[in-house]
This record gives structure tokens, C-alpha cells and sequence, in this order.
């Protein structure tokens, strides 16, 4: 499949001679088959990429036991699926690298790509999934064939999964009629397939997470290493079974489970039915109107609530997928494609994710922050930007294209702008000179130049809003430590926060500044259980990661009473 398989001529089924000479980036066919299709050549080239694409385990279960009907249409949406995510991926993340240590970039023609299709996870389960193969070349603009840029396929690699499964569900909403529940990461399950259910067929997930638990590793390296130790030899008999068989063993196991209902006195169990995967057919009671939702998606991402909290998390708890995007203080398209894809619970097409995105782009209330040269929008990757790759090694990532923010975030990041302004030498917080020198003497070592300026400053400044830039290991917190020792003797209450529980622990720890996450404190403003006033200095750790919405719900409030954070 793909735009440079057909420049090459190739179709149909798949030649293990031919992929071999595809993956070597030679001629794969006919009378020049096996010369060189790259003008340069690296020492130790990659052969290509497996992009996998799979189904969630209610679609899986369902293909295995919902009947020959069933199965042809969850394989054609399947596969209409995979088809038209690789058709946007050769359009937005195909690109070619040109020059001296591959700098230039040029937008590429189309994948040489493969496509293995599955049924079965290595542990016999029921995991219906597709293989993706793409050669390391394509032809530039100028028809030469070159190695691709692979960080765009990394780039995109979030928003094509929530794509893929978009347009799943949506072909199924409308040919089978099922309801679905959707994670923050836009995969989805078929409503009302019990838990207990998809947990019983997910022995490979299972076996990797008691892995990974037991190593104590919960890195993406790690979890890759756990991985490989737990993969278990395919089963070619089962691979190569008909149908009816696999449908029959996957039955047999399901009707040989038990399934708790209820909870106390009227907690019951009873046998597994194969029903309990088949009666989803059909659930679906509202109408499936993915245009509809998809407008009212970007609705939500716009939605001006004045800060107000509750409205806030309703939107987080039913756009959870949008909600990044929302909270974000700029992103790019294809961040807005997975913000579309992953919060349609209903599913939606590619394309009418994609029309929805530039429709949205356009209106009135984004703003376009950068204008990137056609060279960088072929490169498709953000500036500044890097990618973390399964082994965990980051990869950077280069020019990139446009940047977006809403008006909204533009006109919030300006009150807190105008608050830290109009709080510079206010009078806030201020420690007279000679507790500060006792608060340095007691750290009980000498701090270094850098940490001494930074607590002479934060206790001196008077400003309402005080920001301290350092690198990690730079010993930010044990000079926090200090500046609180000189607060509290002048009988300030120093309060800590920190987006992550596990930052803030570290932050009192570290500084003896007793600390909560941002959402806890932000919570307990809201119920009246802490108040500020003129003698509250709140401390925010790591405040890159905060959201921007977060900052103005205290930095107003201490403002109008003159406290310092």
C-alpha cells in the first residue's frame, strides 16, 4: 500500500523477495530488481518502521464471537480504518532527508509500505491488528528516492492512534450500532462488554504489567525490556486455524468463566454467555451525528468560563481528550487532531476530522503564533520539540510547523501578565536584611552565589509575583528552604504546591515547606478552608507544568490582599 509502493509498481500480495529488496531500499522488481534506489547510503541504515494499528478488546471479542455477519463488518472497518490513517499520515508526516547529516528537508511521495493483518495475540487472546511495514524511503519532490524523516512518524504517532480508532468507531456506531466508552488517550471500548470480560482476554497485557511491577520498572524503556522478556513463542497452529475453530475455543474459555454482579448481599455469580460480548449489537440509542459532536468539541475548546472550577472539570470529565489541548497554552494541528479524534465518543471520519480542524483553525477565536517556510510545514514537526522514542532515547526534532493558541488562553496568560506588573515592588513579603543573613547562617553551609542572590531577592523584591529560573541540581530548593526559615521568622505562612503529588512531596522534603498538589489547594481555596492575606507567601514548584487556567484562580486573590506567591 501506499503512494511509493504503486510508483514502484507493486500490488496485491506481499513477495518475501520483494520486501526484503523494498527494506534494503533497492529496485524490487523486474530487470533492474535489486539496484540501489538511494544516493546516499547510511553505515547503519534503519529498513523501516512497524506502525501498528489495534483494535480495543470489545472489538476484538466481538470480531471472534459475534457470528460471520459481525466479523465481515468490524474486518472492513478495521481495515478502512488502518487505510485511511496511513493516507493522512503520507500526506502530514511523509517527509525525506536531504544534505549533510540529512538537514534538508522536502516533503515526500507516499509510503512503500506492507500490511500484515492478525487476529490473535501471542497469548492465543483475541487482538485484532494490523502490521503497518514502511520502508525507509521516499521519493523528494525532484523524484529522487531518499531515507524518510522518521521523528514526523514519532511526531504523529499520538494523533494517528486516536485517529485510527475515530474512524473505528464511527463505522461501527453506524454499521452495528454499539455505544462506546472513551479514555483521556482516545482509545475506546464498547459499552456494556463486562470488564471482567476484556481483563480475562488480556493475558499478554497481564503478564507485562506483572513484568514490569516486578522489576520495578515503569519507564517506556522499561516496560519495552519487560516486553520482550515476556513474549511467548507464536502459536502457528492456531494462527493457522479456520474461523469457526478460533470462534470455538475463544467460546468455549468465555462460557467457562465465571462474572460477579453486584456488590454485598446482592452480590451474585454466574456463568460467562457469549451474550454478554453479542447483546452490544444494537445498544446504540441516540443518534450518531459525528459532525455534530465534533462541533461541539471545538465549542468546548473555546469555551470562555470565567474561571469557573466546576464548569472546568465538567469539561475535563467529558472531553477528556480535548481537555490537553484546552489546558495548553499553545499547540499544533495535529495536537488538535487528537484533541477531535480522541474526544468523539461516538467515533468520526478522517476526513471529517480533518475539515473540522481547519474550520476551527480559521475561526475568529485561534490565533496562528508562527509562520512556518513550506520547507519547515514538509518537515511537520514543532520547534524546539523532541521525541522520546520506546527505548527512551530522545531524538530532536527540528523545524516545525505552526503554532496556534486560543484567544481566550492568549487574553488569561495577559491578566497574569498585567498582575505580575502591577505587583512589581508592591511591598509584598518583604524580610528586613538581618533576618535573612540569619536564615542563610542556619542552612548550615555555605550556599553559592546564585542561591544566596535568589533568597536575598525573593525576601527583599517586595513583588506580588516573584519567578526563580534554574536548571535541575542547581540547588533551587535548598535556597527555597532558606528564603522560608526568613518568611516564617517574620511571621509569614509559607504554602507549597506543585502540579504532580510526588513534586510536592519533594518540595517539602527538600525546603520543609509544607506542600499539597496545585488541584488539592486550588480545591481547598474553593471550600473556604484556607484564606490569604498579607502575611501568605504560597511557593509553586515547577511551574512550567501548571496550567495557565490554574495560576489566575490565586495569583488575583493575592493580589487584591498583597500576600506574594
Amino acid at each position: 500500500m501506499g503512494a511509493g509502493a504503486a510508483a514502484l509498481g507493486l500490488a496485491g500480495q506481499v513477495e518475501a523477495d520483494q520486501i526484503n529488496l523494498v527494506l534494503d531500499g533497492r529496485i524490487p522488481a523486474g530487470d533492474a530488481a535489486g539496484l540501489d534506489l538511494l544516493s546516499q547510503r547510511q553505515p547503519a541504515r534503519l529498513p523501516g518502521y512497524d506502525l501498528t494499528f489495534c483494535a480495543p478488546k470489545s472489538v476484538s471479542l466481538l470480531f471472534c464471537v459475534g457470528g460471520e455477519e459481525v466479523r465481515g463488518k468490524v474486518s472492513l472497518a478495521h481495515d478502512r480504518a488502518v487505510e485511511r490513517t496511513i493516507e493522512l499520515l503520507e500526506r502530514d508526516a511523509c517527509g525525506v532527508r536531504r544534505g549533510h547529516a540529512g538537514s534538508e528537508l522536502q516533503a515526500g511521495r507516499g509510503f512503500v509500505a506492507a500490511t500484515y493483518w492478525h487476529r490473535t495475540a501471542r497469548s492465543g487472546d483475541p487482538h485484532l491488528h494490523t502490521h503497518v511495514l514502511v520502508s525507509n524511503m521516499s521519493q523528494g519532490d525532484d523524484g529522487r528516492w531518499s531515507a524518510l524523516d522518521g521523528r514526523q512518524l514519532y511526531a504523529w504517532s499520538k494523533a494517528a492512534g486516536a485517529l485510527y480508532q475515530a474512524e473505528l468507531r464511527s463505522q461501527l456506531t453506524a454499521e452495528l450500532g454499539v455505544s462506546w466508552t472513551v479514555d483521556r488517550n482516545g482509545t475506546g471500548e464498547i459499552a456494556g462488554v463486562p470488564k471482567q470480560i476484556l481483563v480475562a482476554f488480556s493475558k499478554r497485557k497481564a503478564a507485562l504489567d506483572a513484568a514490569a511491577a516486578e522489576a520495578v520498572q515503569t519507564s517506556t524503556a522499561g516496560r519495552e525490556t519487560a516486553q520482550r522478556q515476556t513474549r511467548q513463542a507464536k502459536d502457528r497452529e492456531l494462527a493457522a486455524a479456520g474461523e469457526d475453530v478460533f470462534a470455538g475455543r475463544v467460546t468455549a474459555e468465555l462460557e467457562g468463566m465465571a462474572l460477579s454482579e453486584g456488590q454485598g448481599r446482592r452480590r451474585r455469580v454466574r456463568p460467562a454467555r457469549v451474550e454478554d460480548v453479542t447483546a452490544v449489537v444494537g445498544s446504540h440509542r441516540g443518534r450518531h451525528d459525528p459532525e455534530g459532536d465534533l462541533e461541539r468539541i471545538c465549542e468546548q475548546l473555546v469555551n470562555d468560563t470565567n474561571g469557573d472550577r466546576k464548569a472546568e472539570e465538567k469539561i475535563s470529565t467529558e472531553f477528556p481528550a480535548a481537555w490537553r489541548v484546552r489546558q495548553a497554552s499553545t499547540f499544533l494541528r495535529r495536537d488538535l487532531m487528537f484533541a477531535l479524534a480522541g474526544s468523539a465518543i461516538d467515533g468520526a471520519a478522517i476526513s471529517q476530522v480533518d475539515v473540522t480542524a481547519d474550520r476551527f483553525l480559521e475561526s475568529p477565536k485561534v490565533r496562528r503564533l508562527t509562520t512556518s517556510t513550506a520547507a519547515d510545514r514538509s518537515a511537520g514537526l514543532a520547534t524546539g520539540e523532541v521525541i522520546r522514542t520506546k527505548r527512551g532515547k530522545i531524538v530532536p526534532a527540528g523545524p516545525g510547523e505552526e503554532r496556534y493558541a486560543t484567544l481566550e488562553m492568549l487574553t488569561l496568560e495577559g491578566s497574569i501578565v498585567v498582575a505580575a506588573e502591577q505587583g512589581l515592588g508592591g511591598g509584598a513579603a518583604g524580610v528586613p536584611s538581618r533576618v535573612v543573613d540569619a536564615a542563610v547562617r542556619a542552612v548550615g553551609f555555605q550556599l553559592d552565589v546564585d542561591q544566596d542572590a535568589m533568597v536575598r531577592h525573593i525576601c527583599s523584591s517586595g513583588n506580588v509575583i516573584d519567578v526563580v529560573i534554574g536548571r535541575a541540581g542547581t540547588g533551587k530548593t535548598t535556597a527555597l528552604g532558606a528564603s522560608r526559615r526568613a518568611w516564617e521568622s517574620s511571621g509569614f505562612e509559607v504554602i507549597g504546591c506543585a502540579t504532580a503529588r510526588k513534586a510536592a512531596r519533594r518540595l517539602e522534603e527538600g525546603a520543609g515547606i509544607r506542600s499539597t498538589s496545585v488541584a488539592q489547594l486550588l480545591s481547598r481555596i474553593d471550600k473556604g478552608e484556607i484564606e490569604f492575606d498579607h502575611k501568605t507567601v504560597v511557593a509553586l514548584d515547577e511551574a512550567g507544568m501548571t496550567g495557565s487556567r490554574d495560576v489566575p484562580s490565586w495569583s488575583t486573590r493575592s493580589w487584591r490582599v498583597g500576600g506574594n506567591w
